[in-house]
């Protein structure tokens, strides 16, 4: 195009301009569920960890503390978790909420930043960290003998013991959880009904789709909520 003065100017037409968007909406379309994927495995990453961090905490104190009184005494996840503070092998809240758990992304509470402290007095419990939803389930009462590969002991909240799926209101919904051992490692699993995600009975060795079956009898599972089940 010629200006007034002679001056060609640059410009583009609109049928130029609609085919850019086109190829940028095309392109989106293209890289967002790649970033979306990206996010959620990065955030399954971090979720992993925090469990490991727990298990390994709890192994050490089931390691050093041959009487276990004060966690088999806990009746929810909250006086677990300040049992470990306390004692040392854990103090920080955020291994045990996940933002990939609807009840934490949903809540308007505060995030604590402390399990609880003593300020060279009794040990007191976090106010916050006593309200916020947690995110992981463990289980106390573990028998010295368990098997270290096959003994569950944290697992993502939302698991149906019975039916050995994750309910709709889970961590991830139906699509899964973690469970972490006691040996240490975490696994990813879809349900534990599949034969092989079946866990090992305590008793008899054989496969089992009840993760209770894995545990010794006066096992129990705490929420933040309570008690969930216990191995009898």
């Amino acid at each position: 195009m010629i200006g007034p003065m002679g001056k060609e100017k640059c410009a583009f037409t609109l049928i130029e301009i609609l085919a850019v968007i086109a190829v940028i909406g095309i392109l989106a379309g293209l890289l967002f569920p790649s970033v979306g994927n990206m996010i959620d495995r990065a955030r399954k990453m971090e979720d992993a960890s925090n469990m490991r961090q727990i298990a390994i905490a709890y192994m050490n104190y089931l390691h050093d503390n041959y009487d276990r009184r004060d966690v088999a005494q806990c009746k929810n996840l909250y006086e677990f978790a300040n049992v470990l503070a306390r004692r040392g092998y854990l103090d920080s809240p955020e291994v045990y909420f996940s933002n990939s758990d609807p009840l934490v992304s949903s809540s308007r509470l505060k995030k604590p930043k402390l399990i609880g402290k003593a300020n060279g007095g009794p040990w007191r419990p976090s106010d916050d960290f006593l309200k916020f939803p947690l995110s992981v389930v463990v289980v106390t009462n573990i028998s010295a003998g368990a098997p270290a590969s096959t003994t569950p002991i944290i697992y993502s909240r939302g698991l149906d013991v019975n039916t050995g799926a994750w309910k709709k209101d889970g961590m991830y919904g139906e699509e899964g959880g973690f469970i972490a051992f006691l040996d240490g490692h975490v696994r990813f699993f879809n349900n534990v009904t599949d034969e092989e995600s079946q866990m090992l009975s305590f008793y008899t060795g054989d496969s089992t789709t009840r993760l209770p079956d894995a545990l010794n009898h006066g096992a129990k599972a705490l929420s933040s909520s309570g008690v969930e089940w216990e191995s009898k």
